[in-house]
């Protein structure tokens, strides 16, 4: 079998379909680092499985599909599809001769694999390959990581090779699925040996309650017998009740209209009288306020008359003298001032008043809300007494009948302890069992959680190990993309410029065709600008100096140069430079110009070029000397008569520039270069040691899972023991608890007798103290209505003074108004007085008419207010008279309320009684109805004596005992036990199936492992004879040799690789040079392919460590083994690609796209 084709799309860098066609010979995959040439190889370990990332070199699976580039968009999908053909024999499958295996993978994260195009799981093509060589974890697929892990790596990693060739990974595989088998088969067991403990319990409990479900409804059917006619008594008592509290509620009903009718009539004439008095309390109002209205026009016309005599006195002062007459305006300012802040403080004294007694009114009205409430209380506090003498006397009936009941119980609980103590002594000895077996798996459980802590830590510190190296890993392929772009980009420049220099641009055509012919011309050496050596910083200048002559051709003689004339036909432009002809000496060069500028095989050239010509760094150094001075940037000619500034033309410049920037730009590049191999080199030790910590950590992982499943196993053990314990226990606390209860209650019975024997001594004491307690409060709430109608009284009279407080006080703001309007014309007569001055002779005269007319208006206004006041005295004294009848007919109203008040009481208690009485009687005619399917006719008609409801009481609760004793009763006990019984029988059915399964399969291990065993150390053996061999053939006089750790455990043992070259002690090979190691593990692995070759191999780079003369042994040992085995090798080695039949070059045309070329080698070898 080999591969014959491997089809690609959408595959990391292959977007479009690629197709590679392989013979069965040596195959060689080149190019470039970052092409995509592992990418291939990455291709065919997904198509057969392979599922660890990290062999995938991706962080997820979709990093697998094609990502997408600046050109070109992201695809949703990665299919490989590999062909094998001559598989028959070598693979199990039906038909043909091809084995064609697919595998798709949508970035959505759903994936299919593909069978000869029948549709398969991932286990279908594990199996189909296993065995085969070529599976995902063989020994097919070689690169520089797996000899690092051969290497230094786990045991796991060295002893997975062999158990490959040794076929054991299949044994390995049917092993791993039957020790799967067996523990499912165990945990099995185990649930079914605990589920039949349960049921085996369950159906004896079941059993006992069939038998207790029985005797309890027969007990049941007495108990409804008798209770029925209790129904009937109680019925007929409650009816009765009912009857006569239904008569007291009438009365009270006519008790309560009677009060209602003159409470009625009482407030009527309360309202009439009331009106009269809002009608009087609003005439005087109106009365004060046409009296204040009055004062007010009495005090305008005094302050008038006032005014007007000081205008007078005033008028003739000024005319004398103005200065007096102003101090005596300010002396009346003053004493009007006084007479103000005199006004205050009189209204600040009323309103004082006023607060005080509005607090007394509001103290006064809260001391009769407080007896309102007082009087609510204590009518409360007098029915609830009435109430608990009622329930007192009830009471005092009940512990009669409690002691009674006391006696008989008594007599039941010395039975029920008799039997607990029997039961006690067997719980006894079940527990102290059960207690040793737990303590056992408890040490058990905690060793094995001690083995957990310690590998979790390990695994913990693994998985911080794993992060840093994932870290320091993405760094550097940071670091290396950064490196890979860069130099990319100096290799395009490097491209353009040596592709600018090769096709001569920046020539005229008669240069290009005279360089382009040179090697068929006559004497010529090359352009001047390609012959001069230039020091970078003085490239402007000399550019600048030669201008044109820079294209110049370069020749021996002026022969040569007539015949290349001769030669070009075409009417071109270009020039000579005839060596022959240039003068031996000349005048010292600038020094500048000999040391920055060289010419080694034609001194005499830059002698002849520049002659006159200085270099200097600014134009102010320049020498006079010279002919021709200029800047090193060329940005500045000095001559005799001539000064330039200006950068030179794109035409004048850039032929020596460019030959120096390519020299740059490669030295550059090398260095990249050597950077990015250092990079590489760091990855592949980073990858090495991420995929040692991640093997680690699967371990450990397997470790702790394995240990836990352990625990589990125990931890469920304890928990039946614990149940089984914490069940024994209750039982047994539950025994003691009765014994306790019953001992305890015999002794509360005797205690309880002797309770309630004092309890009725008491209750008739407080039926005495309550008795007196109730006259009392009835005493109490008569002195407390007495003393509201005081409160009442006293309320109102201080209601009368606080309303003539408020007028007196609006009285003195008009006082106060008054005087501010005097101290307002004062000022205004001082800001007039100049005014006034000139005006007061003509006004002195109307102001003595003035005053005659004020006076008498004066009089008039005095009269009028006497009148006022005389009526305001007659309607305060008929508002007195009005309120105190009102006091009276209040006075009338509330005994009467009161009376209502206890009648209203009265009813509700009545009716509150009534409605007991009516549930009472709904909820016996509803138990009636539900229990026993009667009505209350039936109650009715029922004989029985009334002597009889004791002993039917008396009989029930004995029945109810009876009842009790059994305990709970599940009356479907009979149904399930029939389902449990057949449950039991299905249980043991399959217990035996699975011992017997779980025999069998632990035979099959034994079998299995003892054939892997066999294999692997028959394989062992003869490997180890052929390293021997292909060791001494690539190592010339060497010697290996393959060691077992423990050959008592071969599965499990560690093979040592131990080597001896050719004039060296034997050490083991992780002490040898990378280039040792990389033979001696090729010299094993080939080895491996003499016992049992793989039908393919792949090789990643393995030659990259070794030196020409491993490499020609290298190839030769792959030439030796592809008679048998198809091998494609990734490789730069030039031997290797010589040695192989097929070529395949990959590159990278557009950024992120890989490209696939075939070449046959014997086609390049014809030339073809």
């Amino acid at each position: 079998m080999y591969l014959s084709k491997l089809e690609i799309v959408g595959f990391k860098s292959f977007p479009r379909r690629t197709t590679l066609h392989f013979g069965k010979g040596i195959s060689a995959i080149v190019g470039p680092n970052g092409c995509g040439k592992s990418n291939i190889f990455d291709a065919i370990r997904w198509v057969i499985g392979e599922q660890r990332l990290s062999v995938l070199r991706s962080d997820r699976m979709s990093d697998v599909i094609f990502k997408g580039t600046a050109s070109r968009k992201p695809l949703s999908y990665a299919e490989v599809t590999i062909h094998l053909s001559e598989a028959r024999g070598v693979v199990p499958i039906a038909g043909g001769d091809e084995l064609v295996l697919t595998r798709r993978f949508f970035r959505s994260g759903e994936g299919e694999y593909l069978i000869n195009g029948v549709p398969a799981r991932l286990k279908d093509v594990n199996n189909l390959l296993l065995d085969s060589g070529i599976g995902r974890r063989s020994y097919s697929f070689i690169e520089l990581n797996m000899i690092r892990r051969m290497i230094s790596g786990d045991k796991n990693d060295r002893r997975s090779i062999f158990e490959e060739a040794a076929g054991v990974s299949k044994y390995r595989s049917d092993i791993h699925e039957a020790q799967i088998k067996l523990a499912d088969t165990e945990g099995k067991i185990e649930r079914i040996r605990d589920i039949m403990l349960e049921v085996e319990e369950r159906a004896r409990i079941l059993k006992k309650q069939v038998r207790r479900a029985k005797r309890f409804r027969k007990l049941k059917q007495k108990i409804a017998n008798l209770e029925m006619k209790v129904l009937a008594i109680e019925y007929r008592e409650h009816s009765s009740h009912m009857k006569k509290l239904e008569g007291s509620l009438s009365s009270f009903v006519d008790r309560i209209n009677s009060l209602d009718s003159r409470i009625s009539s009482i407030e009527a004439e309360i309202s009439s009288v009331s009106s009269d008095r809002i009608r009087l309390e609003k005439q005087v109002v109106e009365q004060g306020e046409s009296i204040r209205r009055t004062e007010k026009a009495i005090r305008e016309i005094e302050s008038e008359i006032v005014r007007t005599e000081e205008r007078q006195k005033n008028t003739e002062e000024t005319i004398k003298r103005l200065e007096g007459e102003v101090a005596s305006l300010r002396e009346k300012r003053k004493n009007t001032s006084s007479e103000l802040a005199k006004a205050k403080r009189q209204k600040a004294t009323l309103e004082k008043k006023i607060q005080e007694l509005t607090d007394r009114t509001a103290s006064a009205r809260e001391h009769l809300g407080e007896l309102d409430t007082s009087l609510a209380d204590g009518k409360k506090k007098l029915a609830a007494t009435e109430k608990k003498l009622w329930q007192l006397t009830s009471k005092i009936d009940s512990v009669k009948e409690a002691i009674l009941s006391t006696k008989q119980e008594q007599k039941l609980v010395s039975e029920r302890l008799a039997a607990s103590e029997s039961q006690l002594e067997d719980i006894r000895i079940k527990i102290g069992k059960c207690t040793d077996d737990t303590e056992k798996t408890k040490a058990k459980i905690d060793e094995l959680t001690v083995t957990i802590q310690t590998l979790s830590d390990e695994l913990e510190k693994r998985k911080q190990r794993k992060g840093e190296l994932s870290s320091v890993i993405e760094e550097v392929r940071g670091e290396k993309s950064r490196v890979t772009l860069e130099a990319k980009e100096i290799e395009t420049r490097l491209n353009l410029i040596t592709q600018s220099i090769e096709n001569y641009e920046g020539y005229g055509e008669g240069v290009k065709k005279i360089l382009e012919k040179r090697n068929s011309l006559p004497g010529v050496h090359d352009t001047v600008a390609a012959m001069l050596d230039v020091d970078p910083d003085v490239v402007g200048g000399v550019e600048r100096v030669l201008g044109e002559r820079l294209q110049y051709i370069v020749v021996d003689s002026r022969e040569n140069a007539i015949e290349i004339r001769k030669r070009l036909t075409d009417e071109l432009d270009f020039g000579f430079i005839i060596l022959d002809e240039l003068p031996k000496q000349s005048s010292p060069l600038d020094p500048v110009v000999s040391r920055m500028v060289s010419c080694p095989d034609f001194p005499n050239l830059v002698q002849y070029l520049f002659a006159d010509v200085e270099l200097v760094a600014l134009l102010d150094n320049c020498s006079s000397d010279k002919h021709l001075a200029v800047t090193y940037t060329g940005d500045g000619i000095s001559s005799p008569g001539l000064l330039y500034f200006g950068k030179p033309k794109a035409s004048e410049s850039g032929l020596i520039e460019r030959r120096l920037i390519r020299a740059g730009l490669e030295k550059e590049r090398d260095k990249i270069l050597l950077s990015l191999e250092r990079l590489e080199k760091r990855e592949s030790s980073l990858l090495a040691d991420s995929a040692e910590e991640e093997k680690g950590i699967s371990e450990l992982t397997s470790d702790i899972e394995q240990t836990v499943s352990e625990v589990a196993r125990f931890e469920k053990q304890l928990t039946s023991l614990v149940f089984r314990s914490r069940e024994l226990e209750e039982k047994r606390k539950s025994l003691l608890e009765q014994k306790a209860e019953a001992e305890a209650s015999i002794e509360k019975l005797l205690s309880r007798e002797g309770h309630l024997a004092r309890e009725l001594e008491e209750l008739d004491a407080k039926f005495n103290e309550l008795d007196a307690e109730f006259k009392d409060k009835s005493r109490l709430q008569r002195k407390m209505e007495e003393e509201r109608r005081r409160a009442a009284s006293i309320l109102a009279s201080g209601e009368n003074e606080l309303v003539q407080l408020h007028s007196d006080v609006v009285s003195l703001g008009r006082e106060l108004e008054r005087m501010n309007l005097f101290l307002a014309d004062y000022r205004s007569n001082l800001e007039q007085l100049e005014k006034s001055k000139k005006e007061s002779r003509a006004l002195l005269s109307r102001q003595g008419r003035t005053l005659v007319r004020l006076r008498k208006k004066l009089d008039t206004l005095f009269d009028r207010r006497d009148s006022e006041e005389a009526n305001l005295d007659t309607l305060r004294e008929r508002l007195s008279s009005v309120a105190s009848k009102i006091s009276q007919l209040e006075g009338k109203l509330s005994p009467l309320r009161r009376e209502k008040e206890q009648n209203l009481t009265g009813k509700s208690e009545i009716e509150a009684l009534l409605g007991e009485e009516k549930k009472k009687l709904e909820a016996i005619l509803l138990k009636a109805r539900r229990e026993y399917k009667t009505d209350a006719d039936s109650l009715l008609l029922m004989e029985i004596a009334e002597k009889d409801k004791r002993e039917i009481e008396t009989g029930i609760a004995r029945y109810r005992r009876q009842a009790e004793e059994i305990g709970g009763v599940n009356f479907e006990a009979e149904a399930e036990y029939e389902q449990v019984s057949q449950r039991l029988s299905f249980y043991r059915e399959q217990y035996n199936d699975l011992v017997e399964a779980e025999r069998k399969l632990t035979g099959t291990i034994k079998s299995l492992d003892n054939e892997a065993r066999r294999l692997l150390l028959e394989t062992f053996l003869k490997t180890r004879e052929n390293f021997a061999i292909t060791f001494g053939e690539l190592f010339i006089g060497g010697e290996a040799d393959l060691i077992l750790t423990d050959e008592s455990d071969v599965l499990e043992s560690d093979i040592k690789i131990v080597i001896k070259p050719k004039g060296k002690r034997p050490l083991p090979l992780s002490q040898f040079s990378a280039g040792e190691q990389t033979l001696a593990t090729l010299a094993l692995l080939f080895g491996i392919y003499l016992v049992k070759p793989s039908p393919f191999c792949l090789l990643d780079e393995v030659d990259a460590p070794l030196d020409e003369a491993n490499i020609v042994r290298f190839t030769a040992m792959i030439k030796k083994f592809s008679a048998n085995t198809q091998f494609v090798v990734v490789t730069h080695q030039r031997k290797t690609m010589e040695m192989s039949e097929y070529l395949y070059g990959v590159s990278m045309e557009e950024e992120g796209i890989s490209k696939v070329i075939t070449l046959r080698m014997e086609d390049l070898k014809l030339g073809l």
